[in-house]
């Protein structure tokens, strides 16, 4: 009499040497057998990554005990800082990185974007700011993002994000007057084209 399945003990065993399981079992197993095996070896992997890391991390800090007098060691510029570029935060990164980490954070956290994704939008707008077309001077470009939908539309210098659509609630019609505007000026079908008395006024 063929002895029953191991996993479901209904069925009897497959015909052949060694089998365990029923023809309907076999490949189940199989394939949760080969998920296991996948899965330990992505965690091993993953445990051999970290510790990596952390010894990387400990040799680098390490560094710190051959820093010369007024220096730190950061460990993502891989060199020795002036202490004036460490904030008070614990750790071992200046300032600057610090402030690269924690921008790449709020990327991820907040637009789900990537840095790496976030600097090919930057590239594909020429580096500027898409409406005014200004590079920054001492400010990243934001990530503009439609209200109703959260998608991310592109990449605006504050003045463009905030100032323009903001104000204009992101009203293609608002914007759209602003172009008539600017073409034909209400006040030229009232008082014609009338300039200043004492020339153009400073802005």
């Amino acid at each position: 009499m063929a002895q029953p399945c191991v996993n479901c003990g209904r069925e009897p065993k497959a015909p052949g040497r060694g089998n365990k399981y029923c023809v309907t079992c076999k490949p189940i197993m199989r394939e949760t057998l080969m998920e296991r095996e996948r899965r330990k070896l992505l965690e091993r992997n993953e445990k051999q990554k970290l510790e990596r890391e952390e010894v990387s991390k400990k040799r680098k800090t390490q560094m710190n005990r051959f820093a010369p007098e007024g220096k730190r060691y950061c460990y993502d510029c891989e060199d020795f800082l002036p202490l004036s570029r460490f904030s008070s935060r614990p750790g071992s990164k200046c300032r600057t990185c610090l402030k690269f980490k924690d921008h790449e954070w709020m990327l991820k956290s907040r637009f789900g974007l990537s840095k790496q994704e976030y600097m090919d939008i930057l590239d594909s707008q020429g580096g500027v700011c898409y409406i005014c077309e200004r590079k920054p001077v001492n400010r990243r470009l934001a990530v503009d993002h439609d209200h109703s939908t959260g998608n991310v539309r592109g990449l605006l210098c504050k003045g463009c994000n905030r100032d323009i659509l903001g104000h204009l609630r992101d009203d293609p019609a608002a914007l759209q007057r602003a172009i008539d505007y600017l073409h034909s000026p209400p006040a030229f079908d009232v008082i014609g084209e009338r300039p200043v008395p004492n020339g153009v006024p400073p802005v």
